[in-house]
């Protein structure tokens, strides 16, 4: 979550552009849920 944050703090600061903040929210979204999966994968076996 602390990516999020700074990702939100840089795109406040106009550091990154609208589309590249989308894009950079959606990767995170992603891998959230890859972590979430493997790690619920873990706890199954």
């Amino acid at each position: 979550m602390e990516l999020l944050s700074q990702v939100i703090i840089a795109y406040d600061l106009n550091f990154v552009t609208k589309d590249q903040y989308e894009l950079k929210r959606k990767d995170m979204e992603e891998i959230s849920r890859m972590l979430n999966a493997l790690c619920k994968s873990q706890l199954n076996s």
